[in-house]
């Protein structure tokens, strides 16, 4: 068998995405994966918004404080993680304002509404939210790489 575009596309996406099986009964994805995907989703969203650089020196600042990098803290204490980046901007003001400018990042690039109150609701022990929405742009991401791997074998079939 020939090795082909779509072929190798195929094989990206199975390797990137091998911890989540998106079967009719549930959605899982196992830990390392987890990781993986709120990893991706923080580094878009401050790329979009604000800089790449805020979130190395956020992940930077609740590693000094909690021990482990930012993903892990959500994953894993929530509550000290949303004390830990409340210390880093300093104000309830500073996170909100982050917060709508992710949710509008994120409306505007995938046209879905999102909680608009990621980052607080850690506060209160809550770090599904945050999840959820990460899984949710992984998702449409898959399905866009799918697509563009059915567009590429309609065209080697031609």
């Amino acid at each position: 068998m020939p090795i082909t575009i779509s072929s190798v596309v195929e094989f990206m996406v199975k390797e990137t995405y091998h911890g989540i099986d998106a079967s009719k009964e549930a959605l899982q994805i196992n830990e390392k994966s987890k990781k993986q995907v709120l990893h991706g989703f923080l580094n878009e969203v401050f790329s979009d918004t604000i800089a790449e650089t805020l979130l190395r020196v956020l992940d930077f600042h609740v590693g000094r404080k909690m021990g482990k990098n930012l993903v892990e803290s959500i994953l894993e204490n929530p509550i000290e993680t949303y004390e830990a980046i409340y210390s880093f901007f300093g104000a309830a003001g500073a996170v909100r304002a982050l917060e709508i400018s992710i949710a509008k990042q994120v409306k505007k690039k995938y046209e879905i509404i999102i909680d608009n109150r990621l980052i607080t609701k850690l506060k209160n022990g809550d770090n599904r939210p945050i999840l959820a929405t990460a899984l949710k742009i992984h998702l449409i991401k898959i399905g866009k790489l799918y697509d563009l791997i059915n567009t590429i074998n309609n065209i080697e079939n031609e």
